[in-house]
Order: C-alpha cells, then sequence, then structure tokens
C-alpha cells in the first residue's frame, strides 16, 4: 500500500496552477505532465483530478525507505538519494525499532514541496487573485477587490460561526472550538476600528500570491521568495527575466500581458504615428501662412 498524502496543500497549489494557466504563463512541463493536459486540468475540479489521477501522483511520488530484506541479525534498505540525512536517521530508526518487535512507529508521509506550506496564508492570496483576474473586476481599483475579498471573509466566517453554533448546542464545544476563520473586522477597544483585511494588506497578497504564480509556473510549490521585504522589485525582476510587464492584465493598462518586444513595438508605432501627425500639422499650418495666390519672398 502507497502512503496518504494530505490533499489539503495539494488543492492549493493545483488551484495556483489553474490561475497560472489562465494568466498564460508558460508552466513547467517535465513537472506538470502527468497531471494531465492543460485543457483537463482547466475543465476539472480539485476533486474530480484528485480521484482521476492526483491521489495516485502524490503517492507514488512519495520518496520512501524500503525495507529489502529484514532476518533477525539484519535489516537491508535502500535510501532514496532526495532524503536529508535527518528524515534518513530517523526513518531508518523506526524500521530497526519496528523489526526489533518492541513498538510499531506510524510515519508521516512527506509531500513533494518546496518550503514550508501555510495554509492559511496561502489560501489568502489564491482568494485574492481569483477576485483579481476575474474578468467582472478588470478596471476596479485594490480598494474595491479588497472589498470584495473581505465579503468573501465575511461569508466564511458567517458560515464557520453557524457550524460553530451548532456544535455547541449538540454538546461538542471542545470541537467547535477547533474550527476559526478569519474576521475581516476586528475591534480594537471599544472605540478603534481596525479592519482586518485593508487595501495595505491586499497590495502586499496581490505581490506574494503573483510571485507565487510564478513559483508554481516554474513547477515549485510553494517555493521562496514570495514574502518579506521588496516584493515589488522582486516581482519586476522576475517578470523582466521572462519578458513580461505583469501577469493578467488588460490591454488597457500594462500591455494585457504582452511581451516587452511586444510593447516596444507598439510604442515605436504610436510615437511615428503622433509624429507623423504633428508633422501633417506643421504642414497645414504653412500652407495656412501663404494661401493660394500669393508669395512669399
Amino acid at each position: 500500500m502507497p502512503p496518504r498524502v494530505l490533499a489539503g496543500p495539494i488543492k492549493i497549489w493545483f488551484g495556483f496552477l489553474k490561475i497560472a494557466l489562465r494568466q498564460g504563463l508558460e508552466v513547467n512541463e517535465s513537472v506538470y505532465r502527468s497531471w494531465g493536459t492543460r485543457d483537463e486540468i482547466l475543465a476539472l475540479t480539485f476533486n474530480r483530478w484528485w480521484k482521476q489521477r492526483g491521489r495516485e501522483l502524490f503517492e507514488s511520488a512519495v520518496a520512501e525507505i524500503a525495507v529489502l530484506e529484514a532476518t533477525s541479525d539484519f535489516v537491508t534498505v535502500r535510501i532514496p538519494t532526495s532524503l536529508n540525512s535527518a528524515r534518513i536517521k530517523r526513518d531508518v530508526s523506526q524500521i530497526m525499532t519496528t523489526h526489533r518487535g518492541t513498538k510499531r512507529i506510524n510515519k508521516k508521509s512527506s509531500l513533494s514541496f518546496k518550503g514550508d506550506v501555510d495554509y492559511k496564508r496561502l489560501k489568502q492570496y489564491e482568494r485574492y487573485l481569483e477576485i483579481e483576474f476575474d474578468p467582472k473586476y478588470a478596471g476596479k481599483t485594490v480598494d474595491e477587490k479588497t472589498q470584495v475579498l473581505r465579503g468573501i471573509y465575511a461569508k466564511i466566517k458567517t458560515r464557520i460561526d453557524k457550524q460553530k453554533a451548532t456544535l455547541r448546542a449538540s454538546g461538542k464545544g471542545e470541537k467547535a472550538l477547533l474550527f476559526r476563520s478569519r474576521d475581516p473586522d476586528s475591534f480594537v477597544g471599544t472605540t478603534e476600528f481596525i479592519k482586518g483585511i485593508d487595501a495595505k494588506k491586499v497590495s502586499r497578497w496581490r505581490l506574494s500570491g503573483k510571485l507565487l504564480l510564478l513559483n508554481v509556473a516554474e513547477g515549485q510549490f510553494p517555493g521562496g521568495g514570495y514574502y518579506g521585504s521588496q516584493l515589488a522589485k522582486r516581482l519586476k525582476n522576475r517578470l523582466a527575466k521572462i519578458g513580461l510587464e505583469d501577469i493578467g492584465t488588460t490591454q488597457r493598462n500594462l500591455g494585457g500581458g504582452r511581451t516587452k518586444a511586444q510593447l516596444s513595438l507598439v510604442k515605436r508605432r504610436r510615437n511615428k504615428k503622433e509624429s507623423d501627425a504633428e508633422s501633417l500639422k506643421a504642414y497645414g499650418k504653412g500652407i495656412d501662412a501663404n494661401p493660394v495666390g500669393t508669395r512669399s519672398d
């Protein structure tokens, strides 16, 4: 039996991959070829993809130390070179404990993630990007998109609060404590009002989310470099390396995903048109200054 894997973090990875594909980013074929074709991934919900392909894909990809032979005197194991020394020591220790017969230790499966997976943080980035790239919010400001996101979190909080109330009513108060949701509004004292989700915070989520999209396109999740300082500079530099001005913009702003070469061509054409228009205008003024039938010596 292959080891079981947790689907939650993979669901976010899958969501980011779909956003990246919808925004036309080139993805790492060597990583995603086994996930399915572009059309298959975009057409399937995560749950259906997970049943059809994802579970087997991730469970078979988990690196495990395999016991080749075990006797009362020796245990022969096969160790993947991708595992770090700490993991090897831990797993070999567990294997030895198991085969010595003292007790059986259950092992947690590792996933093919690069870096730490903070579910809450990554999910809020994904939720905002879904709004950012939704055509019905095209042209909206960050403040307006923030209000949409606040509305989503308010609905989630209402649903979670109802679930907690139901659990408490049935005598499951301890279980109700496990249910948490982000409050888009938080209060300090009785007079000061602080928004749990505001435009300033969301502006950072926007940059972090786009950096995550680039990580995912490269075949890494969540990868690194998507949080901390100088996010705007990092994003600009990484986009420049692949010849993009931005991700998911319309042609009314920042080039509509066109490459720098395409944008330069558009700029040259615009400049030429403006130059021609100015020449014609100057030529017309010259004619007006010297009407037909008059001389200018």
